[in-house]
């Protein structure tokens, strides 16, 4: 896989330091690690550590001796978790004799992911950004500690992140190779956390719906490749999926999903339900508090709701995902508050505050707590206690830096939603987000921590692009000239499409400010005095043959000399005198296309109720359709650099060449596009537009356009 075409000596050095930086913090922590846990007895040899990682390494050993994957001694067949990982760490010890090496490819992916996300990040922003995002995903604690430990999170999101590259943005070449890859990959995570099981439908079908709406090509292939790919996966998942139901009579990948449902999130939502009957409390107190007197209240409640459910002699734990969503559906909006407030936790519980209390089990024995809302409500309740307040300090700093990056994600997003890998990181955020809920914790959000940050490197280089422009911006009051950076009035060629307009020609011309490079009006077959009247004017006259408002703007774009193009209708609607203004706008932004928006109107009479709705109608259209946010896609003035002309120049030689120069040029990842506001007058002499006729041809033009791209 080729992270970088042919870099660059500045791309090799930051490639270099992101690999450098990244391993020396996996070996730092797992050599600190390893010398504090080796002097505590009380503790299993590193890289073991209590909870999860103790249940793999058991999982994998049981797995070697006995071959199934059981509970020892009784050898009581696992149904909570997948087989995944253990099966990886039996498959490592099998052959090195140690599980130690585990640690290796862990890392190893772990370096590769971090290149992975710089890559992507460098679609969006500069090279240094890109690097500060790798860099913040590389060197996430617990990220760090799951991939220097025996824990499956690390691997899981290593595997998630290259499928996604392979998916999305790996070379086209290979494509049935690659997808079945893609199928092994996420097949091979949903086995180590079922959390991924979805993502095994949800990541094709954003593919296909990529192919659909933003590519031209054919779909044929395409599907071929998927078919590949859910060969492959369904090799993987369905014997396992096959042995589950044959022994607990329930097809599934792991029931820990039902079960957190069921035993976690309802049974805790419903015990708040119960303390709300006497007294207001937070969404988090039944979680810090399972010896409330009202869980037994709630546990009868649950018990007498599967006697009514499950059939005699059926097991009882196939019905607690049925359970779990009849009590959901009884009170929906107040399950969605419970479930929906455990984002704060998820995005503000502290990678480095738990990965410190890490070191405190693996050297003190002081057992390992990771609530960030304790750690602060302690500090809060003992201003005086000068230890509470040093630990408590820490944890709210990355809270605080926590939530500034989840804030720069979250505008990342706003800016750029119409890109479609911007919602797809979105996507991916909210899916690890909500399936956590109330489980949240650091741990559980490094899956997520790839795309977080994607997002925030997005987010914070649209703020300091906008802070450039602002501070590069001149000063309103300023007389100082041009530099020669900017484009000026002698820069712009100036195209006027002309059918039969000899009573509004001369003041379209007139309004032209003086100092434009050139005027060219073009003669699109008129039988009138148009032409005269234009060269009397001092306009230079060239003919186009082929009937049609597109025809006759691309040959009036052919005849430009300027390094500038702006272009309007010659039956003065549109404000000639307001292209210094619009040049201005062009010069400051920075940008290369600029579309005359005549909404709001500033003349009601200038335009029809009927034409309104006949300009409104194929607007919303082409937002829809494109993912947009244009006010007028049907103006006919624009100023453009004639350098991004090759980049956008439509097909139509009608009508519909006017909405899609402005889609073309809006979807362009290489030009900067803005609308700009201009005033519209009543035209002089009869409109050759038919509303209806016209409106139809625009709307077919739009899906044959989202079709074909």
């Amino acid at each position: 896989m080729q992270l970088l075409t042919k870099p660059a000596a500045r791309e090799r050095t930051i490639l270099a330091l992101i690999i450098l930086v990244v391993l020396f913090a996996h070996i730092a922590s797992f050599t600190y690690l390893s010398v504090i846990s080796a002097q505590n007895p009380d503790v299993p040899a590193y890289p073991i550590v209590p909870g999860d990682s103790l249940s793999y390494v058991q999982y994998a050993d049981t797995l070697l001796e006995h071959g199934v994957f059981a509970d020892a001694p009784a050898l009581t067949p696992q149904r909570m978790w997948p087989p995944g990982y253990p099966a990886f760490l039996a498959a490592v010890k099998s052959i090195t004799g140690s599980f130690t090496p585990a640690i290796v490819i862990q890392t190893a992916l772990a370096v590769l992911a971090s290149l992975i996300v710089y890559a992507i990040a460098r679609r969006f922003v500069p090279a240094w950004l890109a690097a500060i995002a790798a860099l913040i995903f590389g060197l996430d604690p617990m990220y760090v500690f799951s991939n220097t430990t025996l824990m499956s999170d690390g691997l899981f999101t290593s595997t998630i992140v290259v499928a996604v590259y392979l998916a999305f943005y790996a070379r086209r070449e290979h494509l049935f190779l690659r997808w079945g890859i893609v199928g092994v990959l996420l097949a091979s995570a949903t086995m180590m956390r079922a959390i991924g099981q979805y993502l095994v439908v949800i990541i094709p079908a954003a593919y296909i719906m990529q192919a659909l709406f933003a590519r031209e090509r054919r779909m044929r292939r395409e599907l071929s490749a998927l078919i590949v790919y859910f060969v492959v996966v369904a090799m993987i998942l369905t014997p396992w999926i096959m042995r589950n139901e044959a022994i607990f009579g329930k097809a599934e990948i792991a029931h820990g999903g039902a079960g957190n449902l069921m035993f976690w999130y309802v049974r805790d939502f419903l015990a708040w339900r119960e303390m709300e009957k006497t007294r207001p409390t937070s969404v988090f107190y039944p979680a810090r508090h399972l010896d409330a007197p009202e869980f037994a209240a709630v546990d009868r409640t649950i018990k007498e709701a599967f006697a009514r459910i499950v059939p005699p002699g059926e097991r009882a734990d196939n019905y607690d995902g049925t359970v779990a969503v009849r009590f959901i559906l009884a009170d929906p909006l107040h399950y969605s508050q419970f479930h929906l407030a455990h984002l704060a936790p998820y995005f503000l519980s502290g990678s480095a505050s738990a990965y410190r209390q890490i070191v405190y089990q693996q050297r003190d024995n002081t057992g390992f707590t990771s609530s960030t809302l304790n750690a602060v409500k302690e500090a809060l309740a003992n201003p005086r206690d000068r230890n509470a307040l040093l630990f408590a300090l820490p944890v709210v700093l990355e809270s605080g830096a926590l939530l500034l990056l989840t804030l720069l994600a979250l505008w990342g997003l706003i800016v750029k939603w119409r890109r479609f890998e911007v919602i797809l990181f979105a996507g991916l955020v909210g899916y690890f987000a909500v399936l956590t809920g109330p489980l949240a914790m650091a741990r559980y959000r490094v899956p997520a921590a790839p795309f977080i940050v994607l997002l925030a490197a997005i987010g914070a280089y649209a703020i300091l692009s906008r802070m450039h422009r602002w501070k590069s911006a001149p000063d309103s009051g300023s007389t100082s000239a041009p530099t020669s950076a900017r484009v000026t009035l002698s820069d712009v060629s100036v195209v006027i499409p002309c059918y039969n307009e000899q009573h509004s020609i001369k003041p379209v011309i007139d309004a032209v400010p003086k100092g434009v490079l050139e005027i060219i009006l073009v003669d699109n077959n008129s039988t009138d005095e148009s032409m005269r009247v234009a060269r009397e004017c001092g306009a230079r006259v060239v003919q186009e043959t082929t009937q049609g408002y597109g025809a006759a703007l691309k040959c009036g774009f052919r005849e430009a000399k300027g390094a500038i193009i702006a272009s309007f209708d010659a039956d003065n609607q549109y404000p000639a005198e307001e292209i210094p203004r619009i040049l201005d706008f062009l010069n400051t932004n920075n940008l290369d296309f600029v579309s005359a928006s005549r909404f709001p109107l500033t003349e009601k009479a200038s335009m029809s109720l009927v034409r309104r709705v006949g300009n409104w109608g194929p607007t919303l259209a082409a937002n829809v359709l494109f993912l947009l946010s244009l006010t007028d896609s049907q103006s006919g003035m624009w100023v453009f650099k004639r350098s991004a002309l090759g980049r956008i120049l439509p097909k139509s030689d009608d009508m519909p060449l006017s909405q899609e120069l402005k889609i073309r040029a809006a979807l362009d990842p290489s030009i900067r596009f803005a609308e700009y506001h201009i005033p519209y007058r009543v035209r002089i002499g009869e409109s050759k537009l038919f509303p209806f006729r016209h409106g139809v041809k625009l709307l077919l033009s739009l899906l044959v356009l989202r079709l074909r791209r």
